[in-house]
């Protein structure tokens, strides 16, 4: 059988839970993604292409059409390197796709 409800606490509510339907959740949850999508939209003025370091690993992620196209165009990739809407990069390439986008004149930040 599938819960229905979730209990949640909230801010203020010292210590008491609340039961929450699943659309007040979902209500929520995309109230907050709207929000982080503002907030990128504020902190990436200009931004065609983030470089995103994990590791062992690197994303890139085009924040505009001409950054995708720069991407697809220019950047040997498999279909399997794509991550979502960011292509996975091993570290010893980052250094080489970064320069040749800055003088193609994508703006990259990160």
């Amino acid at each position: 059988m599938a819960l229905k409800n979730v209990k949640t606490t909230r801010s203020g509510s010292k210590g008491k839970g609340r039961f929450v339907t699943r659309e007040e959740a979902k209500t929520s949850a995309k109230k907050i993604r709207r929000a982080e999508d503002r907030k990128l939209d504020t902190e990436l003025p200009g931004a065609d292409l983030r470089v995103e370091g994990h590791g062992s690993v690197f994303l890139l992620r085009p924040l505009t059409d001409t950054g995708r196209e720069w991407l697809t165009e220019n950047v040997a990739n498999e279909g399997w390197q794509w991550l979502g809407d960011a292509l996975a990069c091993e570290p010893r390439h980052v250094g080489d796709v970064i320069q040749g986008a800055r003088a193609f004149g994508i703006k990259v930040e990160g």
